[in-house]
């Protein structure tokens, strides 16, 4: 698959072949590994320089979310469990917080504790959805992390 798609002036992310394949990224980077092992090549997107890596699972989950998926859905098409779903909107809430108290990329990242790209993929999505069809979605979770934040001072 990575090689016809590289014929087609094309390249697959990880998570290209997960979604493509109904598997992980994680199964998906140890067969890689261990094609590699065995002497084939795997064009991906990731190996090439200056393309970097693609969207990482965490972003496809906040997406999912946003474009209001239960979490039932979002763990069938995923395969994540609950818990690390939630956590993964959680940290998008974090950042929609201090990016609305202008908090640099990364500050956001240090304080939320994820890495400033993932911040930026936060961001990116916020933007994005920020529209009138998900600004419902959207405030919810801005609203759920104001209630935690203020939780979490009165202690």
């Amino acid at each position: 698959m990575t090689e016809e798609a590289l014929d087609q002036g094309g390249l697959l992310t990880q998570e290209d072949l997960a979604d493509i394949l109904e598997v992980s990224t994680r199964t998906i980077r140890r067969d890689i590994k261990k094609l590699k092992s065995d002497g084939f090549d795997v064009s991906t997107r990731g190996i090439y320089q200056d393309i970097g890596p693609g969207v990482s699972h965490k972003s496809k989950i906040v997406k999912l979310y946003l474009e209001y998926n239960t979490y039932s859905d979002i763990q069938r098409k995923t395969r994540h469990s609950p818990g690390a779903i939630k956590r993964y909107i959680t940290k998008f809430s974090q950042v929609l917080l201090a990016t609305k108290n202008n908090l640099s990329i990364k500050e956001t990242a240090h304080i939320v504790g994820i890495s400033e790209r993932l911040t930026k993929e936060y961001v990116q999505l916020y933007l994005k959805y920020n529209t009138k069809e998900n600004k419902e979605r959207i405030a919810d979770k801005k609203a759920s992390v104001q209630t935690e934040a203020k939780k979490g001072v009165q202690k």
